[in-house]
């Protein structure tokens, strides 16, 4: 008999890499259920979810109001779970989801969590976060990061095995929760990031929010009218960065985009930046390469196991408008296309295969 596994995550609202793990995490294990608190049936349409290994369950309706549908969630799983006792496997991903373990009717007979990364709002990043806010509206953001702390530390005593997806983010669960874990990377689809030519502009593929630093690029190509930038992604801040970039051709917004989309952009592009806060890990540089495109990253985070420097991609001492300006002016398209085999060859330990078979093994490893 099979054993009966499910991927429980926080919400489909938006094509990152920890919904595209999730996607192929479920589509690798054999059966496997895919177990959403909302999720946006646009980004996310039947049609997308029909070739997963086992079935869908969506458990409240989606809301895109960026505060509720936190909040919505989290209670979701929190007083409303699903009931996993008839699951021999549940892999708790996300933020809110492995909250759900402080019911007994969501704890299957072996619990794991894979840990994007523990919330960081309420943890490393919330000096960076209360700045953003004034007021009732501030308040109202200390509660919650208040709340989370008194639900995620707890939730994470009843799991068998916690798996890390970078040592950075090792490093956050045993600085900020106490408990060990071991690291598993996250996939990038190697089959499907490929090289097709080389155009005449730079991309950035990160969401479009304060910690992701985009704001820093746009400044950065604003003082270099003769380079072009594409911004393929989308956001809270969409149209702040719009209003920004307003006047300067050549900084182009996709919002979000297909994959098929995606994959075009990233394949005919001259190099990828990326310069988020303290990544966790980091899967957008490892698809720049697998396409044979290096990546200009700062020296934080995810990014130092990611990025090998000045050969896969370029590792920014800081990240300011200045010190982006002068790696660009270094990037010369002659110098990435040079990479470009050794950056395809360096994605290649990061593909679904490698991943869903150590997947695996940690699966069978805990048997009873």
């Amino acid at each position: 008999m099979k054993n009966k596994t499910a991927l429980l995550y926080d919400y489909l609202f938006s094509r990152g890499g920890a919904e595209k793990l999730s996607m192929t995490l479920t589509r690798g294990v054999e059966g496997c259920d895919l177990i959403v608190g909302m999720r946006d049936v646009e980004l996310f349409p039947d049609d997308d979810l029909r070739n997963q290994g086992g079935k869908l369950k969506v458990l409240t309706g989606y809301n895109d109001r960026k505060g509720w549908k936190t909040l919505k969630t989290m209670l979701t799983f929190v007083l409303n779970p699903p009931d996993m006792r008839d699951y021999d496997n549940a892999i708790y991903s996300g933020e809110y989801a492995p909250m759900a373990l402080l019911r007994k009717k969501a704890r299957a007979k072996r619990n794991f969590l894979y840990c994007h990364t523990i919330p960081r709002a309420p943890y490393d990043l919330y000096e960076f976060k209360v700045k953003q806010f004034k007021g009732l509206k501030k308040l109202a953001f200390k509660m919650m990061c208040l709340l989370i702390r008194l639900l995620y530390g707890p939730s994470l005593k009843h799991v068998d095995l916690i798996i890390a997806n970078s040592e950075n983010v090792k490093r956050r669960i045993k600085n900020y929760i106490g408990l060990d874990s071991v690291v598993i990377n996250p996939p990038i689809d190697t089959e499907r990031f490929k090289w097709i030519d080389q155009g005449d502009y730079y991309l950035s593929t990160a969401r479009l929010e304060p910690a992701k630093r985009i704001a820093t690029i746009v400044e950065a190509f604003k003082n270099m009218p003769d380079k072009k930038l594409v911004v393929a992604s989308g956001g809270s801040d969409y149209d702040s960065l719009q209003e920004l970039a307003k006047g300067y051709d050549n900084i182009r917004f996709t919002n979000w985009t297909t994959d098929e989309e995606l994959f075009d952009l990233v394949g005919n592009c001259i190099a990828t930046i990326y310069i988020p806060v303290d990544e966790d890990f980091g899967m957008s540089p490892l698809e720049s390469m697998s396409a044979g495109k290096p990546c200009i990253g700062v020296a934080e985070g995810g990014l130092l196991e990611t990025i090998v420097d000045s050969k896969t991609g370029w590792l920014m001492q800081e990240a300011t408008p200045d010190a982006l300006v002068n790696q660009v002016r270094e990037v010369t398209p002659e110098l990435c296309l040079s990479m470009k085999e050794t950056c395809i060859a360096h994605a290649q330990q990061y593909s679904d295969r490698v991943f869903i078979s150590k997947i695996k093994e940690k699966l069978e490893a805990n048997l009873l």
